[in-house]
């Protein structure tokens, strides 16, 4: 017999099985491998000859003639690799030059990355039987000229010697024996995934904001916008260094202190489901490359340079630093992962064994979108104005009306350092903003030549029953008249042509009282929500 007798009619496959115990897994893995199941008997497909084996790993049954496999313990088959090697034999149902056992199978497996290894051994022999299966022979056009061996194999996955898990490469190697006493060997192997998934469960002990560097304008007449991250804290690094912390948005709600009333939105029903591939069945075939799956179902932290234990939250998927979604709270799921690992320590990981065990998180704020002001010198005075935070749910605008915020304005003017090294800010003044009426927005508008975005935005009928202009944010606007600033100027004996600069702050309700100079006496009283950057005014036309 020649080796081009005895093909391999499928490379060899191996599949993990999910879920429950039921015989449906035999009908997965039966359609896997291109098998028929009748319950929870594995056959071949109609017309064909077949000779089944099976190692230890499954309970099973095989009838006198090896022409079918039943699984006496359909529960064995979930959550472990089941290995399936299937070779036609190019001889017809007459030939009768093989020996017993005819069959000899062994296995090896090593695993990547660690000195682990399974030395070649035997875990099955099959005697061909000269006998055909009469529903075989009675098929209306069967395949006399060929016969199908297929032996079934399964094992856990071993760990490495440090108890960690590693991809798995097994080899299995077939001999044949001939009555003449000859052999035929013929050898197959498969690389296989991780199935383990991490057990470390994460444990946040601080969290933070991580801020960009603090940097100036020339003159110090402006101050750069600062880039925003949240950080958290764990109680330790991931104990396998090729694991990663994951995290995923479960559920999100609009912050009550911007909506009307303070009113809390209800409690959401259950937490988004995520969109982990079940992998009721998982098929790996030799030179398979990694998938990278269940990758996309969890957002990875970034680490920090110089710490194992820091990590930056990225922002939720489909969110962006001016999101008003921002302004809300969210539910994280946090998990340790198996990471994607690099070109040269690959990390091949199915999605079922992708996360270990979650630790939920509430409460969890991002910063907010950043304030942003429009600052406008005319002959007359200086015009500010910035738009409110947001209230967004699902997409929707649900805003107090009018907002429950305050948005304050602080006018600063640049003077020399004594040393004259640098310049330094001094405060000349502050003021509220208010969002105008259309008649205080006409006046501005004659005064400075400027249509405001404020205008028109908000109506009040006669039960003072404020309603929205959606087409328009609302904003909160103030006015420094030039008369005014020059007599700030020269309460500190600065003269008028001093360059000045303002600043942002929107400040949070407090339901259970008021202060009057929240930014001045009564700092520290009342929570601050953001803070824009420094603008410069610019300065008079001569």
């Amino acid at each position: 017999m020649q080796s081009t007798d005895l093909e391999q009619e499928n490379q060899p496959t191996t599949i993990v099985l999910q879920n429950q115990s039921l015989p449906v897994l035999v009908q997965r893995l039966a359609g896997a491998v291109r098998l028929v199941a009748n319950d929870t008997t594995l056959l071949m497909p109609p017309g064909e000859r077949g000779i089944f084996g099976c190692s230890k790993g499954l309970k099973h049954y095989l009838p006198a003639n090896n022409s079918s496999l039943v699984l006496m313990a359909t529960s064995e088959l979930a959550n472990q690799w089941v290995n399936v090697l299937h070779w036609k034999i190019n001889r017809d149902w007459t030939w009768k030059g093989y020996a017993a056992p005819t069959f000899r199978v062994e296995r090896q497996i090593h695993l990547n990355g660690n000195s682990y290894s399974e030395t070649r051994h035997l875990v099955g022999e099959v005697r061909m039987m000269h006998a055909v299966t009469p529903l075989i022979a009675e098929e209306e056009s069967p395949d006399r000229d060929s016969s199908h061996f297929v032996f079934i194999d399964a094992f856990q996955p071993p760990l490495g010697i440090d108890g960690k898990p590693y991809e798995v490469q097994v080899e299995y190697f077939l001999t044949v024996l001939f009555e003449n006493g000859e052999m035929l060997e013929e050898n197959s192997q498969n690389h296989l995934p991780i199935t383990i998934p991490p057990r470390q469960i994460p444990k946040v002990v601080s969290a933070g904001i991580a801020l960009s560097p603090y940097t100036i304008g020339k003159g110090y007449a402006s101050t750069g916008e600062r880039r925003k991250m949240l950080w958290v804290e764990f109680e330790e690094s991931p104990i396998d260094e090729r694991d990663a912390y994951f995290v995923l948005v479960l559920t999100q709600a609009a912050d009550p202190m911007l909506l009307q009333h303070y009113q809390a939105l209800p409690e959401p029903s259950g937490y988004e489901q995520w969109s982990l591939d079940p992998e009721l069945i998982r098929v790996i075939s030799p030179g398979q490359a990694d998938d990278f799956a269940g990758m996309t179902a969890m957002q990875r932290l970034i680490s920090a340079q110089d710490s194992d234990r820091h990590f930056l939250v990225p922002l939720p998927p489909g969110t962006y630093p001016d999101s008003p979604e921002l302004f809300g709270f969210y539910t994280y799921e946090i998990r340790v992962g198996h990471d994607k690992g690099t070109p040269i320590r690959p990390f091949w990981s199915t999605a079922q064994a992708r996360y270990g065990s979650p630790v939920v998180l509430d409460g969890v704020q991002h910063p907010c979108a950043p304030l942003r002001c429009n600052v406008f010198r005319f002959d007359a005075g200086i015009l500010a104005s910035a738009t409110y935070a947001k209230a967004f749910y699902e997409g929707t605008d649900i805003q107090a009306l009018p907002p429950n915020t305050q948005i304050w304005y602080v006018l600063y003017a640049q003077i020399h350092q004594a040393d004259g090294s640098t310049m330094r800010n001094v405060e000349l003044g502050k003021k509220i903003g208010r969002i105008l009426s259309w008649s205080e927005a006409g006046e501005i508008k004659k005064m400075a030549g400027v249509n405001l975005p404020g205008e028109n935005l908000i109506f009040y009928f006669a039960d003072r029953q404020a309603t929205q202009n959606l087409q328009a944010p609302l904003q909160g606007h103030t006015l420094w008249k030039q008369n005014e600033i020059t007599a700030l100027l020269n309460d500190i004996g600065l003269p008028e042509d001093t360059p000045l600069s303002i600043l942002g702050v929107e400040l949070l309700p407090e339901p259970n009282g008021s202060f009057n100079d929240p930014l001045g006496a009564n700092v520290g009283q009342v929570r601050i929500l953001r803070t824009s950057k420094l603008y410069p005014a610019g300065s008079l036309c001569c």
